[in-house]
């Protein structure tokens, strides 16, 4: 739970300074309330159990004030934001809740800050033990925001989940579900941004799950269908985990990177790759036998 917490907390603080790189032209008055109230906010997010009460009540006044008095203002939604973080920080969930619905209402058109307050609100649940809510949340996020980081990756945390809470018949039939998604992702949208993170995606699910070939003939044709330097590069990681350590088959670990060095122009990760391709020959000569001695005749 504590752990849930405190990605939330950073999820929040994302948020926070996206926005406050947004319109400048926000209220002085504004500004400055909010300002003080994250000083405040900042002190009791060290230790809230020990938080005075006066204090906090004092951050919850400024940020409504803030809400209320300056509606059409980039400040209200740091605003917002700020007051989330003080009620999950006091673990006043009911509080949150109330908040995030009012924000799903208000900024309904704003997709960024849509997705991430659904995903707030999922995670508000789960820190609840309700389950159950949280996952109607998440599955809404996939099937509505799959063009969304977060959206695109719920398919991943709800086996992660299971996976955690001990539950692997739910885990392995939420594996299933995010191999038919990501497939589905991967197939739709090939040859685009979406279709190479639903790929990437779809591997991580495969190793996941212990299915390294797949896994690695993904990585293969990925490096194929995305030659760009970029996707390639992320998959390389891919190559060492499941054809070195996992099914220890070196000879097909330096095919890809072989195929690799042909669409990589960074020449330290050119010679990055060919000390490893290196490498990888030598250890595979040392493994293997020398031919036996043909043994001498015996003499008569």
């Amino acid at each position: 739970m504590k752990r849930l917490a405190v990605i939330l907390t950073i999820i929040l603080a994302v948020i926070f300074v996206t926005l406050s790189l947004c319109d400048r032209k926000s209220d002085y008055n504004a500004e400055r309330l909010l300002y003080k109230a994250i000083k405040r906010e900042n002190v009791i997010s060290m230790n809230p159990d020990v938080a005075p009460p006066k204090l906090v009540s004092s951050v919850e006044h400024s940020l409504k004030k803030i809400i209320t008095r300056f509606p059409e203002s980039s400040t209200v939604k740091m605003a917002y934001i700020k007051l989330i973080e003080l009620y999950i920080h006091n673990k006043d969930f009911d509080k949150t809740l109330s908040i995030l619905d009012e924000m799903l209402e208000r900024y309904s058109n704003d997709k960024a800050l849509l997705v991430r307050t659904l995903y707030t609100k999922a995670s508000v649940y789960e820190l609840m033990g309700q389950w159950d809510n949280a996952l109607k949340l998440l599955n809404t996020l996939k099937d509505e925001h799959a063009d969304t980081p977060l959206g695109l990756q719920v398919p991943l945390y709800i086996a992660g989940y299971y996976k955690k809470t001990g539950n692997t018949q739910a885990m392995d039939k939420a594996i299933d579900a995010a191999v038919s998604y990501y497939k589905n992702l991967r197939e739709k949208y090939k040859g685009t941004a979406l279709g190479y993170a639903s790929s990437s995606l779809l591997v991580q699910t495969c190793l996941n799950s212990g299915n390294y070939e797949t896994a690695g003939e993904l990585v293969s044709s990925i490096i194929d269908e995305y030659p760009a330097q970029a996707s390639v590069a992320q998959q390389l990681p891919y190559v060492e985990i499941i054809f070195v350590r996992e099914l220890k088959q070196q000879e097909r670990a330096i095919a890809l990177y072989e195929n690799a060095l042909g669409k990589i122009r960074d020449e330290r990760l050119k010679k990055a790759l060919e000390t490893r391709i290196s490498a990888l020959k030598k250890s595979i000569t040392k493994e293997t036998p020398e031919p036996s001695a043909k043994p001498e005749p015996v003499k008569e």
